[in-house]
């Protein structure tokens, strides 16, 4: 059996949302969605928030925006991908989701409700 160590944060994240009446996105069962939020950032605006993170001691947030910046090319493939291309990347962002999950467990599941304007801020 794999251990996700984010995985326990994610849940209590879920179990803190729901007493507020929303329903986060299930990175673990909802890969899809997620990916097609990640791969809407633009990679000017990962390094960016990376560099913050850096700036600010944010251990946490380095280590998500950091795996989340190895993580677009994958998510993004060139328009002109062939399907052979297209079905190995497909399965580079399979084994990247678990590495995103662990190390955003803590930022992107809340952080992309808030961006929703579901949660106030």
């Amino acid at each position: 059996m794999t251990r996700h160590p984010g995985a326990l944060a994610l849940v209590l994240a879920a179990l803190a949302l729901a007493g507020c009446g929303i329903t986060p996105a299930n990175p673990f069962t909802e890969f899809a969605p997620l990916t097609t939020k990640i791969a809407a950032f633009t990679a000017a605006d990962v390094q960016t928030a990376l560099d913050d993170a850096n700036k600010n001691d944010d251990v946490v947030g380095a280590l998500c925006w950091g795996t989340v910046q190895k993580a677009l090319p994958a998510l993004q493939p060139p328009k002109a991908a062939g399907g052979a291309t297209a079905i190995q990347l497909g399965r580079d962002v399979q084994r990247k989701l678990p590495d995103i999950a662990d190390a955003c467990a803590n930022i992107l599941p809340t952080g992309l409700v808030s961006l929703a304007g579901l949660v106030g801020g």
